[in-house]
């Protein structure tokens, strides 16, 4: 039997100016697990001079999806109802970084949940 878990949504916008974006905080002592069940991203300003990238990281630097940003581009993953285990503390933050001239774009949204366990 599913339990109705605590949905968790978020979007946010990273540009040239405002380089990272914090789409969930972490919670240092929860006792709750976050996963993500759907994430969008769309790269809708190139970066300039090559080499520029867009990260969707958890807070401690895992890397979640990275993708290069010097093309406009839209991706759409799907973990499925279960989803993709964030884990225990952590919250989900985005950066858009490493082009030599100026930063990617990109608008990003997640959906998904929290649990009390760990079920992987």
């Amino acid at each position: 039997m599913r339990v109705d878990y605590p949905q968790k949504n978020g979007s946010g916008e990273v540009t040239n100016a405002s380089g990272q974006v914090e789409l969930v905080a972490d919670t240092p002592g929860s006792v709750m697990y976050l996963f993500m069940e759907k994430l969008t991203i769309s790269v809708y300003k190139a970066a300039t001079g090559g080499g520029g990238t867009v990260q969707v990281k958890e807070t401690d630097g895992t890397v979640i999806w990275e993708t290069d940003a010097d093309t406009p581009k839209d991706f759409s993953l799907d973990w499925g109802s279960d989803g993709l285990l964030i884990g225990q503390d952590s919250g989900i933050q985005v950066i858009t970084a490493n082009a030599s001239t100026a930063q990617a774009s990109a608008w990003v949204g997640f959906k998904g949940h929290l649990s009390f366990q760990d079920k992987t």
